[in-house]
């Protein structure tokens, strides 16, 4: 599970940690409980204040404990939430987060870029391309 460096800003819901970091944001799932609407936008307003014009997303799956309905359908289509990120990497690091983000890609079809990673430097140098002003990507 990931950890923000003493430096960084974070900030904390229900189920996870976010912090942002050399112009990624990451996320992570902290496997306490089912994500439902109310915690997805919990966290959709974490990222806003990390970052309110939107940057790369990492999330650290962890050992999650799945998401509703209603807040898969919320990270995949609302448009508030799609404005906070540029791209996402998932990190998955077990079976069952595996299992959890390919039930969700396949279901949900993301409309930003997303690919599973099983390390963070491999997620983060994919997501740097994402960063604006490199002049990588818009």
């Amino acid at each position: 599970m990931l950890s923000p460096p003493n430096s960084a800003k974070s900030i904390s819901t229900r189920t996870s940690i976010n912090w942002i970091s050399n112009g990624i944001i990451y996320s992570s799932n902290q496997g306490t409980e089912l994500i439902d609407l109310e915690e997805a936008e919990r966290i959709s307003a974490a990222f806003a204040e990390l970052s309110p014009e939107g940057a790369p997303l990492l999330v650290d799956l962890g050992n999650p404990k799945g998401q509703t309905r209603e807040a898969r359908v919320f990270f995949s289509s609302s448009p508030d939430h799609l404005a906070r990120y540029s791209a996402v990497a998932l990190l998955v690091t077990n079976p069952i987060a595996k299992v959890l983000a390919n039930f969700y890609l396949g279901l949900n079809r993301p409309p930003k870029p997303t690919r599973l990673f099983t390390s963070v430097p491999a997620a983060e140098a994919w997501l740097k391309t994402f960063i604006q002003g490199q002049g990588l990507a818009a």
